[in-house]
């Protein structure tokens, strides 16, 4: 014999959107009643249209409800590079206004060593104007990345809504979402990044290139997957390079030409974002070197790097000469 049971949702405060579903079993002997383990998930989908257009429908129930929503950051460490990302079903490139308000009055004293001047940093706020991207069944997509370097430990509020709202409405009237953001100081024993999850060059691409000539700036550019506001990395070295060991210290010495970078990742076609670098070759000699381009992080205030999940390496040649 199959049960069955239902229960009722109002839906009308909650907007459009993928949702998922928990089913417990509660134990209804004890008081008061205790939860028990998962049993059953299921997503579905809310969205602003009817699902029937033939039947009739209450006055008002088919009109279009705007909505902005933030996925949730959660605590992050200071010097990390977040990709704060969020759902929409306002049109395509619609311009977004992001705010970043510290919650405090909490302040930071810095005092140079040298010259003895006093700097004093609080009340944290940044922001920006974003797009609105292109997604599927109206369900629209917006992201930036902010580099919480400059952050100080602290609580923060995050406000998403849209350019026409007036400096003292935000957050508070027209279309918005909100969420919470804590700052805390690095934690040095974190594990690096996960191994890759993909191979090389296939979430990050490098389009081919010429040789390069020593006078000459040179833009490289590629696609990827990735979204727009990410950061990446470049690291040029050369292809090979010489190093000597003192036998008396056991120290390894050298010097090589190379260049570190890094540049935003901008959008493009869906699933089709660009990336592009102008690389100034003035500084290294003729000879074969190696651009990686990665999801790889410096951290800012160790300089020790923080491996991602996504590379590219591609050979080239610098000749001597200009154009």
């Amino acid at each position: 014999m199959t049960n069955t049971w239902s229960g009722a949702l109002d839906t009308s405060a909650m907007p459009p959107g993928r949702y998922l579903v928990k089913i417990y079993p509660m134990n209804a002997v004890d008081s008061p009643y205790t939860k028990g383990d998962l049993i059953a998930t299921s997503y579905f989908t809310l969205t602003n249209a009817t699902p029937d257009p033939d039947r009739i429908t209450r006055w008002g129930e088919q009109h279009r409800i705007e909505f902005i929503k933030i996925d949730h950051t959660g605590t992050v460490y200071r010097g990390e590079k977040i990709l704060v990302t969020g759902t929409t079903n306002l049109p395509e490139n619609t311009t977004l206004l992001y705010a970043i308000i510290q919650q405090s009055n909490t302040s930071l004293l810095r005092i140079d060593p040298k010259t003895g001047a006093q700097e004093r940093r609080g009340g944290f706020t940044r922001t920006g104007l974003i797009p609105v991207q292109g997604g599927d069944d109206g369900i629209n997509h917006w992201s930036f990345a902010i580099d919480s370097t400059e952050f100080i430990q602290d609580q923060y509020e995050m406000v998403v809504t849209t350019d026409t709202v007036k400096t003292e409405d935000i957050g508070r009237k027209g279309t918005f979402d909100t969420d919470q953001l804590t700052v805390l100081e690095a934690d040095l024993s974190l594990p690096p990044w996960p191994a890759s999850a993909a191979g090389s060059c296939q979430v990050i691409g490098i389009d081919p290139f010429p040789e390069i000539l020593t006078g000459q700036p040179h833009t490289i550019t590629g696609t990827t997957s990735l979204q727009p506001g990410t950061e990446l990395l470049f690291q040029i070295l050369p292809k090979e390079f010489d190093v000597s060991m003192n036998p008396v210290t056991g120290n390894i010495a050298g010097s090589m030409a190379g260049a570190l970078g890094s540049a935003e990742v901008i959008q493009g076609p869906i699933g089709n974002n660009t990336w592009s670098l102008v690389v100034d070759p003035s500084r290294l000699p003729p000879g074969e070197y190696l651009v990686n381009v990665s999801n790889d992080r410096i951290d800012s205030r160790t300089f020790e790097t923080r491996y991602g999940n996504a590379y590219c390496s591609q050979r080239f040649t610098v000749t001597g000469g200009s154009a």
